[in-house]
């Protein structure tokens, strides 16, 4: 009867001693002095599945009323909890872009070719840099749960036209005679060439001699508008985790003829970053 009584004990002590949790807690991160909270798109981190026990001693097996001899106490045992400790690390990509908006001033016909942007990448992850328009495949959601997680890829729709890369089209006279001079949509061929360079970053705006002697011929080089759902892949380097070690250097080929027009002439050169699937 006594060690009935002892272990009833037990359970009302594990059943109601400590609720069961089940919550998401304040994550900190350092700060410039002592810490901060941590925002939504930093990390967040659940508990659940509360528990409990008791460290006691128990009479022995056989001590029972009006019985001998004497039995020695026997320890109910130690407390042990075992915790799971979760960490996803998910795909994050940080990138910069030297430049957004290009502006060519072309004083005669020719073919015209300059360093235009650079991207700089740092990355836990390979990386996919998809060009123009089109539709790919991109991480789209986690599932799974805490016990077995993983992220699933699903289709990503770049808005706007399917060619968002292309020629440059005339837009309008610069004389404001549109409606008399040159033949909309006049068009200036656009090439465009690319390579990944680690380590320091590449001057912006001059071309160096080593770039000269890696550069492919002119005719290489993809047309814009053949460039439309293309993607570049960055693999997974030690260069990639570090900051500022690596670099997509882009360069863009014009060929102004003789019979474009006078006018602005304008063209997208959309560009989408996302974990490769």
């Amino acid at each position: 009867m006594k060690r009935l009584i002892i272990l009833a004990l037990v359970a009302s002590l594990v059943g109601l001693g400590i609720p069961a949790l089940a919550a998401y807690h304040q994550v900190y991160t350092p700060a410039d002095s002592g810490w901060r909270t941590a925002g939504h798109t930093e990390c967040e981190m659940f508990s659940e599945d509360s528990d409990g026990d008791v460290y006691q001693w128990q009479s022995a097996e056989g001590a029972e009323v009006g019985s001998e001899p004497y039995k020695n106490p026997t320890v109910h045992g130690p407390i042990q909890f075992d915790i799971i400790n979760h960490a996803h690390v998910f795909p994050w990509i940080d990138a910069d872009i030297t430049e957004t908006h290009l502006t060519w001033d072309i004083f005669q016909p020719g073919d015209y070719m300059a360093k235009t942007f650079i991207i700089q990448l740092r990355a836990n992850c390979p990386v996919q840099i998809h060009l123009g328009g089109g539709t790919w495949d991109v991480p789209a959601e986690f599932v799974g749960g805490k016990e077995n997680g993983h992220i699933l890829p699903g289709p990503f729709t770049k808005e706007g036209d399917d060619e968002m890369i292309g020629d440059k089209i005339r837009e309008y006279s610069l004389l404001g005679k549109d409606e008399i001079s040159g033949t909309p949509p006049d068009e200036i061929e656009v090439r465009y060439y690319w390579y990944t360079a680690y380590g320091e970053k590449p001057d912006t705006s001059t071309i160096s001699d080593e770039e000269f002697a890696d550069m492919p011929p002119k005719e290489d080089w993809p047309l814009g508008r053949d460039l439309n759902c293309e993607s570049i892949t960055i693999l997974d380097t030690e260069e990639l985790h570090e900051e500022g070690q690596t670099h997509i250097v882009f360069f863009e080929d014009l060929d102004v003829e003789a019979c474009d027009s006078e006018g602005k002439y304008v063209d997208l050169f959309a560009i989408t970053i996302t974990p490769d699937p």
